[in-house]
């Protein structure tokens, strides 16, 4: 129940277990709970099972009797932050903030909760508090390695955001330090009839530009949820990443959206997918269509 959540993945045990065992295998655990409802591991670890299957209002519900177990443990308060952010639209202000609070508190270096705190930080233009979370991670990454350099550069540019705005991080400071592009990227996102009714309204939906080579780091990136399809995007220089480069440090790009089926940031077999490539800076009313689904033999 602490160990690896993948392991309760269903798109990792497919290959064992059918949608009706591992159903019935739930409602089991959903009975057993209703006769004991003090029994907070098992309530935490249907939450985690929940999620794992992108059931996300169901978790939060079952994580709200997480009692003194949750309350203890930094990673079961983080990943509950990250349940009802989901369910929020990708907003962690309210009860997310405090939950990922609440985790540093008891442990400052958990990883899932400084990622959290990061994205939080960053949508309220809290340039100071991302640099110190961004640089607490850097302390655990292997000195050298991609993921510290990537790292390394967001520190050094929330940094600079916080010292060109007197300290004072807000919007005045975002628009000097991050220039806005004289050409941007429109369009609109929608899905393939033919996969449609394997996306749920609640699924978190990801639309990100990158470079056609190179890191596979994001130049810019929308979190919202499949209910908002059909999807109408603008990205340009001003939503660049901290520590990342700009679109228009390219002559093309690509765009992908994904359907983020087991509800995390990293790409994974089951995931709903759309590309389009070679993208110039400057193109307008493109149009993205969801359309395949992620091959289980995928590495991306």
């Amino acid at each position: 129940m602490l160990g690896n959540p993948r392991a309760l993945d269903p798109l990792q045990t497919q290959a064992r277990m059918s949608t009706p065992q591992i159903e019935e295998m739930l409602g089991k655990l959903v009975d057993k709970l209703k006769t004991n409802p003090g029994e907070t591991k098992g309530w935490v670890m249907l939450a985690r099972s929940y999620k794992a299957l992108g059931r996300f209002a169901e978790s939060a519900e079952a994580y709200s009797h997480g009692g003194a177990l949750l309350d203890a443990e930094p990673v079961l308060l983080a990943d509950y932050a990250e349940v009802l952010a989901q369910l929020n639209g990708g907003s962690f202000k309210g009860k997310p903030d405090e939950l990922i609070a609440k985790a540093l508190k008891i442990d400052p270096n958990e990883l899932q909760a400084l990622f959290l705190a990061c994205a939080a930080a960053t949508d309220r233009k809290d340039f100071s508090a991302v640099a110190d979370y961004w640089g607490r991670l850097l302390l655990q990454l292997e000195p050298g390695s991609e993921e510290a350099q990537s790292v390394e550069e967001a520190v050094a540019k929330a940094r600079e955001i916080v010292a060109q705005s007197g300290g004072k991080p807000g919007k005045k400071a975002v628009a000097s330090a991050v220039a806005v592009g004289a050409e941007s990227i429109s369009g609109e996102v929608t899905i393939s009839g033919k996969i449609a009714s394997q996306a749920k309204p609640e699924d978190l939906l990801f639309v990100f530009v990158r470079a056609e080579e190179g890191s596979r780091m994001p130049l810019a990136v929308v979190r919202t949820q499949v209910s908002n399809l059909p999807l109408t995007f603008r990205f340009d220089d001003s939503m660049a990443l901290p520590g990342g480069k700009k679109i228009s440090d390219f002559k093309t790009v690509n765009i992908e959206a994904r359907v983020a089926k087991a509800g995390q940031a990293q790409s994974s077999s089951g995931d709903l997918i759309g590309s389009l490539k070679s993208v110039k800076p400057g193109s307008k009313n493109i149009k993205l269509v969801i359309d395949q689904v992620q091959p289980s033999t995928s590495n991306i």
